[in-house]
C-alpha cells in the first residue's frame, strides 16, 4: 500500500513538473511554404502560402515575408503574399514567424521554378558590301564582344548580283572583320553569313549571345 501511493506521488510530481516547464516540443505546428503551380513569366505576380498546423489557434502570430528578388506587392504580415517578379533568377521567399513557443522551429522558405529567359541578339548596324570599312560600326561590333558570341550577318543583295560577286565581297568582309577585330584571332567559324535578297546591298551586323536564337532574315 505504502509502494502504490509512493508511486503515485511520483507520477502526479512528474506531470507537475513537466507542465510548469511549458509546452512539449510536440506542440509545435508544422510550417511550410508553398509557391506557384505552374511556371510563372517575367511580369507575373507569384503567390506564396504559409501552411500551419492545426495548433495555429493557440497562438497569437506574427509573419515577416522577405525575398531574395523581386517586390513584395500584396500580403505581407499574413499567411499569403503576391511577388512581383520582374526576370531575376533564383527567387526564393522566407517568411519568419513571431509568437511560436520557444525552441519551435519558426522560419520557412520556397523557392519559385521561374520562366527560362533567353539571351536576344544585339544589331550592332549595317556597312556596304561593296566597301565594308566602317570605323563606327566595327568599333561596336567589337565593343565588349565576349568569346562565345558569335557574328551574324545578313547579307543583303540585289537579286541578279553573281554569286561571284557575292562571295568577292563576303570575301572583304571577313578581311575587315579579322583585320578590326584582332580578338577573334582569325576563326572564322564565328562569323555567319546568311545572304538575302532584296533592293539594296548591305551587310547587317549582329552580335548573338550563346542561348540566343538567331536573327531572322
Amino acid at each position: 500500500m505504502l509502494r502504490s501511493i509512493a508511486l503515485t506521488i511520483l507520477v502526479l510530481a512528474s506531470f507537475d513538473l513537466a507542465a510548469s516547464q511549458g509546452e512539449p516540443a510536440s506542440a509545435c505546428p508544422t510550417i511550410s511554404v508553398t509557391g506557384p503551380a505552374g511556371i510563372p513569366q517575367p511580369g507575373d505576380e507569384i503567390i506564396f502560402l504559409l501552411t500551419i498546423g492545426e495548433t495555429e489557434q493557440k497562438y497569437d502570430l506574427t509573419y515577416n515575408w522577405s525575398t531574395n528578388v523581386g517586390k513584395i506587392v500584396s500580403g505581407q504580415g499574413t499567411t499569403s503574399i503576391g511577388v512581383k517578379w520582374t526576370g531575376e533568377s533564383g527567387l526564393t521567399a522566407t517568411v519568419v514567424i513571431g509568437g511560436l513557443p520557444a525552441g519551435c522551429p519558426s522560419t520557412a522558405s520556397e523557392m519559385s521554378v521561374l520562366g527560362c529567359i533567353l539571351p536576344v541578339p544585339k544589331l550592332v548596324g549595317r556597312i556596304s558590301s561593296r566597301t565594308p570599312k566602317n570605323p563606327a560600326v566595327a568599333a561596336a561590333l567589337k565593343e565588349g564582344l565576349n568569346p562565345y558570341e558569335q557574328i551574324y550577318v545578313l547579307h543583303k543583295h540585289r537579286v541578279k548580283t553573281s554569286a561571284g560577286r557575292l562571295v568577292e565581297f563576303e570575301k572583304g568582309f571577313i578581311a575587315f572583320v579579322m583585320k578590326t577585330i584582332p580578338e577573334l584571332n582569325g576563326d572564322r567559324s564565328r562569323i555567319t553569313i546568311v545572304r538575302v535578297e532584296g533592293d539594296e546591298e548591305f551587310f547587317e551586323l549582329w552580335r548573338v549571345p550563346p542561348g540566343a536564337n538567331n536573327p531572322i532574315p
